[in-house]
């Protein structure tokens, strides 16, 4: 909220549950799309795949350095 400012900040909050909540309604329609199809044993592989995928789509940053800190607010006397 701090990134989006005063004005934005709610719309960001909204933006970010949609989100949560559209990632959980997708995780359980593949998780079912996934039983139907391949069976319930398969359930932890795919999900191990879909991780793994989502740690490679992850952007790095430089060491010392987090993903936030050149847009981060700075603070009085900081």
């Amino acid at each position: 909220m701090g990134a989006a400012g005063p004005r934005a900040a709610m719309t960001a909050l909204a933006l970010n549950i949609s989100g949560l909540y559209l990632g959980t309604g997708v995780a359980g329609a593949l998780g079912g799309a996934v039983i139907g199809v391949a069976g319930i044993g398969w359930v932890p592989v795919a999900a191990t795949a879909l991780m793994t995928l989502s740690f490679l789509l992850t952007p790095r940053t430089a060491p010392g350095k987090r993903a936030g800190d050149a847009n981060a607010p700075r603070l009085a006397g900081a």
